[in-house]
């Protein structure tokens, strides 16, 4: 697992270094800007996506379809969310009680070409 900030410099780091094992073959990025800085590290190494290597990111956000490969991501509803976080700091504001609540978002797998469609042995 790898943590970094989001600028370019940072995101690109994990590709690079993904691009040096051969023991993983796809990637999950918590956001299409990482998921993009690991796809142009993956690249400058001459790896391939998603020939060598699957990526996915989440968040959907615009410039997901302009990679190389147009990305696969997981797309969320960012007015919704930001709508019940609204929502949840009024509530604060208004001097309601706040009890930890889980709001859960729905989601939707977005296929583009980032992802390669070669399974695992047995699945």
């Amino acid at each position: 697992m790898y943590q970094r900030e989001l600028t370019v410099d940072e995101s690109v780091e994990p590709g690079r270094e993904l691009a040096r094992r051969r023991d993983c073959s796809a990637v999950f990025a918590t956001a299409d800007m990482l998921a993009a800085g690991v796809i142009a590290g993956l690249a400058e190494q001459g790896r391939r996506v998603p020939q060598d290597i699957s990526v996915i990111g989440f968040d959907d956000v615009f410039f997901s379809r302009l990679t190389a490969h147009p990305l696969t991501t997981i797309h969320q509803d960012i007015m919704r969310k930001g709508a019940a976080a609204a929502g949840v700091m009024m509530d604060y504001l208004e001097g309601k009680e706040i009890a930890f609540r889980n709001i859960i978002m729905p989601v939707t797998l977005v296929e583009r070409g980032s992802v390669s469609d070669r399974r695992a042995p047995g699945v």
